[in-house]
């Protein structure tokens, strides 16, 4: 494949150029794809530059600010080819929130690369250097997405962020299909997109530690004002934290106050928090004084040495057993995904392809 500085290049701003690319791609068996995004002051990620790579290597960097978002997300829907995102979770994110996308086959390059052995979380620009040997540039991290119109700098490093996913998606796949660890990288991918389709108030839960140290009687309380905290967030669109700390749920959870003093003692509300969300959060408080006591997480618990023992051993036979493969031990098996596994709590090893895949790690163990 040519090299980026001979790609051609489009920059798309109407619906009838996106339309057009996308109909070019359509027998096209692969799709780059990339995303720029802003998410400092909002809730939701604000989708501000799309950018896909069909295989005769001609590139596309399309405005979503300046085209219909569900035009845009019907032509993306069309396409047939397996999606190529390097570090898929964010994007993810973003197409199906802005676009109410979500590809149908997807081929993530980082995820490829883990159970290739290139290491955690490596980088787009390290892979493309690794593969194919070239340095991408990375001067425009942290830019300013939203504004416009961009600059000649954050245009070329955006075509660049998409122009090798393809190239460098063929080499990793061949590498797969080589050690016989193809199937499991489209496992993993499935696995992503499932986690994306979910009801996001479940993975709100889930994600959130301070409820462990709550007593069982309080549990129950700290979901409700969780999820609350969450509608109030996605109505105003600003982050979690601005609405009312994660901190302050908790207190509030653990203190039950009756009144808006008892409030402004027990949490850190500042007079504007207070004065807009003291009504609901004591009506929340109210409404949990006659529920049944419900356990939503799991108590932190002290593994007992055996416990830690067993973790320990575990930990050794699945970086042995990644190894021999070749495999970034992380990409299949966290330490929390072993302690869970230990502890008896539900864990991403009770079952599907990374416990078929540690089959014999675990052999005589669980």
């Amino acid at each position: 494949m040519n090299r980026n500085n001979t790609k051609a290049k489009q920059t798309i701003e109407d619906a009838v150029a996106a339309e057009a690319f996308v109909a070019d791609t359509l027998g096209d068996p692969v799709v780059g794809l990339d995303t720029e995004f802003m998410r400092v002051r909002t809730y939701f990620p604000e989708l501000c530059l799309l950018q896909l790579a069909s295989c005769d290597g001609t590139l596309a960097c399309v405005d979503p600010l300046v085209i219909d978002p569900a035009v845009l997300g019907r032509s993306l829907s069309r396409l047939d080819g397996t999606v190529v995102i390097h570090s898929a979770g964010q994007d993810l994110e973003v197409l199906q929130h802005a676009l109410a996308y979500l590809p149908g086959s997807l081929f993530d390059t980082q995820v490829a690369a883990a159970l290739l052995g290139f290491g955690e979380q490596v980088s787009y620009a390290s892979l493309v250097n690794d593969l194919i040997g070239v340095e991408v540039a990375k001067g425009e991290t942290r830019t300013d997405w939203s504004r416009r119109p961009l600059s000649s700098a954050q245009v070329a490093y955006a075509f660049d962020d998409v122009a090798y996913l393809i190239e460098i998606q063929q080499l990793l796949e061949e590498r797969l299909v080589r050690d016989d660890k193809l199937n499991w990288m489209r496992l993993a991918c499935e696995e992503m997109l499932e986690l994306q389709r979910r009801p996001a108030d479940d993975s709100v839960i889930a994600r959130f530690k301070g409820g462990a140290g709550l007593p069982v009687s309080r549990q129950a309380l700290l979901r409700d004002l969780l999820l609350w905290r969450e509608r109030k967030a996605r109505e105003l669109n600003r982050p979690r934290e601005w609405v009312v700390s994660g901190a302050d749920l908790v207190a509030i959870a653990r203190q039950c106050p009756d009144s808006e003093n008892a409030l402004g003692s027990c949490a850190k509300l500042n007079p504007a928090q207070l004065r807009k969300h003291a009504g609901e959060l004591l009506s929340i408080v109210a409404a949990s004084r006659d529920a049944e006591p419900v356990q939503v997480w799991q108590q932190r618990t002290e593994m007992s040495v055996e416990q830690r023992a067993r973790v320990k051993s575990l930990q050794g036979r699945v970086r042995s057993f990644c190894e021999q493969l070749s495999i970034t031990p992380s990409a299949v098996a966290s330490r929390a995904d072993i302690e869970a596994l230990v502890l008896g709590r539900p864990s991403r090893l009770d079952g599907g392809w990374r416990r078929d895949l540690l089959a014999d790690a675990f052999a005589g163990f669980v």
